[in-house]
């Protein structure tokens, strides 16, 4: 069953959000087979795996029988590098009521969702007047594990979509449909202030050497690359400098906070909380983190999972007292 609390427990008693029994995850992965049938996976091509068959929760082709009411459906981009850019076969929009792993304070409306991998969406489809069947498609053109076809600003879309998940629409409205709609208010959020940050890092993300690397450096699990304080806040500018691949960058541990991508002010389905953020290429994102609770170490990653494996990562490692980094990690977990 998925995670709540006590607010959201109270959200779905109230019937704001939809029972259990009309939530239910959607994990969306591309994967390719060999002959034999087994999964295939080219050991030398590190630039990202992609595949050509469809597959939700583990499953090819599939469908889903669904009443004529509102679903809330936990979307997961489970592909290694393929980002997926999700939309409904009808032009219906989604009513989104989080990213990642948090409600934002309202819903929002969205028509289309870009995703990478990692990355998930929390969203409610509402069935009550749709026909008789509707699709969840791709429409983002995507041909070499690098990057999507286009830019963020201006992607390529797919001349024909890709449909992930069919939803077959069965019997008479429900009236008991829960009564969630744009601008219904979620879980209140209180916004980091820029002047709250005492230290700044800043995090190169590029291709070097044939391989993936951190301000020129490959993962080494001994050592920690920032060692915040706990109960401080800081500034972290990511950066890809290079215009060839994207970078889906997951945080470990704490959400973060985006307050500018590439100058701008975020889109408002970023504005809130992340544990993952998208570098597109020669981008740059600033995001401010609070380090609440925890020592560390954790990390933080490509989430293209070629990316991750060829050593795209660093270590965090909150500490009680304050320290300089790098530093030895404090603590090591079999």
């Amino acid at each position: 069953a998925p995670t709540t609390d006590a607010l959201e427990d109270d959200l779905i008693a109230r019937n704001v959000l939809p029972a259990a029994a009309y939530d239910i995850p959607l994990c969306l992965q591309d994967r390719r087979l060999n002959p034999d049938g087994t999964l295939f996976f080219d050991h030398f091509d590190h630039n990202g795996t992609l595949g050509n068959i469809w597959v939700v929760n583990g499953n090819a082709q599939p469908f889903l029988k669904v009443q004529r009411r509102k679903y809330r459906f936990r979307i997961l981009n489970g592909c290694n590098a393929r980002f997926l850019e999700v939309k409904l076969s009808t032009g219906q929009p989604f009513t989104r009521l989080g990213k990642d792993s948090w409600l934002y304070p309202q819903a929002i409306e969205q028509s289309t969702m870009l995703l990478s991998s990692g990355q998930r969406a929390d969203v409610v489809v509402d069935f009550t007047d749709a026909p008789n069947e509707v699709f969840l498609q791709n429409i983002l053109a995507q041909t070499d594990g690098r990057k999507p076809q286009g830019s963020i600003d201006n992607p390529v879309h797919l001349d024909v979509p890709v449909p992930f998940l069919k939803f077959i629409v069965e019997g008479e409205r429900q009236p008991d449909s829960a009564t969630v709609t744009v601008g219904t208010a979620l879980r209140p959020h209180h916004p980091i202030s820029p002047s709250e940050a005492k230290v700044t890092r800043v995090f190169e993300f590029h291709r070097r050497n044939g391989a993936w690397q951190i301000n020129q450096q490959f993962y080494n699990p001994h050592l920690a690359n920032a060692t915040p304080t706990l109960g401080s806040v800081e500034r972290w500018i990511c950066r890809n400098g290079s215009g060839g691949w994207w970078h889906p960058i997951h945080m470990h541990l704490e959400s973060h906070q985006i307050i500018s991508y590439n100058g701008r002010q975020p889109a408002l389905h970023d504005r809130f909380k992340s544990d993952l953020h998208i570098l597109d290429g020669n981008s740059e994102v600033q995001l401010l983190m609070r380090f609440r609770t925890f020592k560390g170490p954790y990390v933080f990653h490509c989430h293209n999972v070629e990316h991750e494996d060829m050593r795209m990562m660093f270590t965090f490692d909150p500490r009680i007292t304050p320290t300089t980094s790098p530093q030895p990690i404090q603590a090591s977990y079999p």
